[in-house]
């Protein structure tokens, strides 16, 4: 299942990647509510139109929602059916090496519901206890680059957020059942010689200036067990309400 593997990289994980091509894979991620969790990663999918399963159609709704969202993803649909398409490789290729690793994009966006966050084992009913992680290094499917939620797997339903660092020290928030959540900092996000004012669902919950941590910054690369993924400061919220607005449609 590669394919949908590369689809599922992208929608749980995407800050792990500067980009990800799913070949003849994927489901009806619209009807799934979860394909705007791919605008945080760009794309290139190929599949055939002979494909099994109904990929093709597939691909295709997911298609149509990604242009009309102005979406960094390509999709090709070939004539042929379930394998690889030699042709497109070079392009895919070149694709990747356009695009490096962006942990501070101006928008960030999850939809997601569940436990999210994995230590020991999936939590799911059935299946065998076995240990996937360590203790202090979850896998962490409530993160979106510089945002993450606190999971809340006895809530019924998705927490869904859109984040957008609007510059001059302004971040603006808008949650759906998020009751808890980091904001991570970057130099190339904020000036951390001005006051950060972070404003969520319509109101101001934080304004003050924050200081660089360098023991926070090698705590938390540790802990997220990526050399790359560099934080300055975090800044921890409660949320009380929600917003009042449709998020992604």
């Amino acid at each position: 299942m590669g394919g949908h593997l590369s689809y599922r990289s992208a929608l749980s994980l995407p800050d792990r990647f500067g980009a990800v091509s799913p070949h003849s894979g994927g489901y009806d991620f619209v009807e799934k509510q979860s394909i705007g969790n791919l605008i945080n990663v760009p794309g290139y999918a190929i599949w055939g139109v002979r494909e099994p399963y109904g990929i093709n159609v597939d691909n295709r709704t997911n298609r149509a929602w990604a242009e009309e969202h102005e979406m960094d993803w390509q999709f090709v649909e070939k004539n042929g059916g379930h394998e690889i398409y030699q042709d497109e490789l070079p392009k895919v290729a070149e694709f990747f090496s356009e695009r490096e690793r962006n942990l501070y994009p101006q928008q960030v966006y999850l939809r997601a519901g569940g436990h999210m966050k994995f230590v020991k084992t999936w939590q799911i009913r059935g299946w065998p206890e076995h240990t996937i992680y360590f203790d202090e290094r979850p896998l962490r499917w409530n993160m979106r680059h510089w945002i993450e939620v606190e999971p809340r797997p006895d809530h019924d339903g998705p927490l869904e957020l859109m984040a957008e660092n609007r510059g001059n020290n302004q971040i603006e928030i808008a949650s759906e059942n998020v009751r808890g959540l980091t904001v991570f900092l970057h130099p190339e996000m904020i000036d951390f010689d001005a006051p950060v004012s972070i404003r969520v669902n319509g109101a101001e919950v934080f304004s003050e200036q924050v200081e660089p941590d360098p023991a926070l910054m090698f705590e938390l690369a540790r802990e997220f067990d990526d050399r790359g993924r560099v934080y300055f400061a975090r800044v921890d919220l409660q949320i009380v309400d929600d917003g009042n607005v449709d998020l992604l449609e």
